[in-house]
Parts: C-alpha cells; sequence; structure tokens
C-alpha cells in the first residue's frame, strides 16, 4: 500500500508554553511536530524504540558476531576444528537478525 502524501494544511494556534511543550514532546519521541500531533490527535501509538547510538552499537555487535561464526563455519568445515551447536547458534542469530531488522524498518522514532 502506497503511502499517503501529506497535501493538507493545518492552522492552529498555541499559547507559547503550550507550543514550547508539544515541541519539546516531539523531539523527545524523534518526531517532527506534524507526525507528533497527527498521531495524539488520531490516538495512534507512539513508540520509541530508544537511542540511536546504543542500537546502531547493537547491530555493529551483532554482525561482529556473524563474522566469527562465519569464520568458525569455514575452520569447521576445512576441519581444522570441531564445534559442537554451531547450526543452533546460527539460527539463533538468524532470529536475532530478523528483530533487528524489523525495529529498524518500524524505526524513525529515535530518542536524542
Amino acid at each position: 500500500m502506497p503511502k499517503e502524501t501529506k497535501s493538507e494544511r493545518f492552522t492552529i494556534h498555541f499559547t507559547p508554553s503550550d507550543k514550547q511543550t508539544i515541541t519539546s514532546k516531539a523531539r523527545q519521541y524523534g518526531m517532527s511536530m506534524s507526525s507528533y500531533l497527527t498521531a495524539c490527535a488520531l490516538d495512534k501509538d507512539i513508540t520509541v524504540i530508544g537511542d540511536k547510538d546504543s542500537f546502531d552499537e547493537l547491530v555493529r555487535q551483532v554482525k561482529i558476531i556473524g563474522n566469527n561464526i562465519n569464520q568458525l563455519r569455514m575452520l569447521a568445515q576445512f576441519g581444522k576444528i570441531s564445534v559442537i551447536g554451531l547450526d543452533e547458534f546460527t539460527d539463533e542469530l538468524s532470529d536475532i537478525n530478523s528483530q533487528l531488522t524489523k525495529i529498524i524498518k518500524r524505526s524513525g522514532k529515535w530518542q536524542r
């Protein structure tokens, strides 16, 4: 389903303190004011994934683990080492990777 284009304008007035509060909350959730106000008005869930830098570090570490597993798999295939449970571990890492991918796809809401 293609994403609908935001083509309509809506003008509203706020007190300076209300505007500051709304701006602060939108920034806290990593959203534009437009997206934040739309989510609030339409009773949509606002999901904050967390700190983007920490998440990026987590993804980087998972990739490093994946590289290490691939190296172990190659050594095992050449008969240089014997690894027990590598397939199960690879499956678990694949599941983690799938979950991280889902989070990345629905993100865009990072705390700063």
